[in-house]
This record gives structure tokens, C-alpha cells and sequence, in this order.
């Protein structure tokens, strides 16, 4: 049992990077995405 626990807790920390750095991505192609969309807008506008 007590082999098992440091596993435990690295496998969590592991999860909750992935997690953060996945929430930072996300943010990331949303602002991206967003920003097309605006260009796009733009350029049928100009059309």
C-alpha cells in the first residue's frame, strides 16, 4: 500500500498539468478562433 501512494499522488499532479495546460489551450484556440472570425467579418465587410 504504501508503494502505491507516492504513485498515487504523482498520477494526480500529473493529471491536474495536463488539465491546466489543456484550460490554457483551450483559452488559447478560443482567442485564436475569435480573432478569425473578426478577420473573416472584416473582409466581408470590405467585399
Amino acid at each position: 500500500m504504501r508503494d502505491s501512494n507516492p504513485l498515487s499522488l504523482t498520477e494526480l499532479g500529473r493529471s491536474m498539468n495536463i488539465f491546466v495546460v489543456t484550460k490554457h489551450n483551450i483559452k488559447r484556440i478560443v482567442s485564436l478562433y475569435a480573432k478569425r472570425m473578426q478577420i473573416e467579418n472584416r473582409l466581408r465587410d470590405i467585399v
